[in-house]
């Protein structure tokens, strides 16, 4: 069942295959938090952070505050499309630092066993020669 704000939306207008949950309190940090889900499969692939630095309060020309995280704890933060868009993109950004992350992980770990192995062969090959040497 989709909620009734239309969090979908094609994850704010991306065209993409995910949807924002409703916002709920984190009893940790106490800050709003909201999951990233995969509508295909309903699949969680993440949650964001609402700070005030990702979403920070959005006024019209007049300079009057039209849109801003409730002050008040009780009050759940209803996300406009802005908002959800600028949440998507603060998700992707986490997802390709994390990917980034495990690459550069896996490369290191990589280049450290071929290291090992390599110094595997070379000891087993100095340990040959010595063998060879004791037996003269």
């Amino acid at each position: 069942r989709r909620n009734n704000q239309g969090m979908g939306l094609k994850a704010a207008c991306g065209e993409s295959d995910l949807e924002l949950s409703e916002a709920r309190r984190d009893p940790a940090t106490g800050t709003w938090v909201v999951d990233v889900r995969r509508v295909s499969d309903e699949k969680h692939m993440g949650e964001v952070a609402l700070t005030p630095t990702l979403l920070p309060p959005r006024t019209n020309k007049q300079g009057k505050v039209v849109w801003s995280i409730p002050a008040d704890a009780r009050v759940a933060p209803r996300l406009g499309l802005l908002e959800q868009r600028a949440v998507f993109a603060h998700y992707r950004k986490q997802r390709k630092e994390r990917k980034e992350a495990n690459h550069a992980l896996a490369k290191e770990t990589k280049k450290k066993s071929k290291k090992k192995s390599h110094d595997e062969r070379l000891e087993s090959a100095v340990t040959a020669v010595r063998r060879c040497r004791r037996r003269r």
